[in-house]
């Protein structure tokens, strides 16, 4: 049915990766130190990080960020 991860596992490890930028600005983090802190970036940044935490077999098709209704940005490794 194209589902082939647990939601909660899902929930914990982006919970990982986000946790370590809303402690503060999002610019304190090393990445958008040197990268802009855009929509498009921030998708990027989840998805490698995201990537690299699912278990093998699992294939991350891609992440979007929502900035408000409406205005979202998406990466898709090519």
């Amino acid at each position: 049915m194209g589902f082939c991860f647990d939601f909660n596992k899902l929930k914990a490890v982006l919970i990982s990766i986000t946790d370590t930028l809303t402690n503060g600005q999002i610019e304190d983090n090393p990445y958008f130190q040197q990268n802009n802190s855009s929509a498009e970036l921030l998708a990027k940044y989840i998805y490698e990080r995201l990537e690299q935490q699912l278990p093998e077999g699992i294939n991350l098709e891609s992440v979007t960020v929502t900035e408000e209704p409406g205005c979202s940005a998406s990466f898709r490794k090519d």
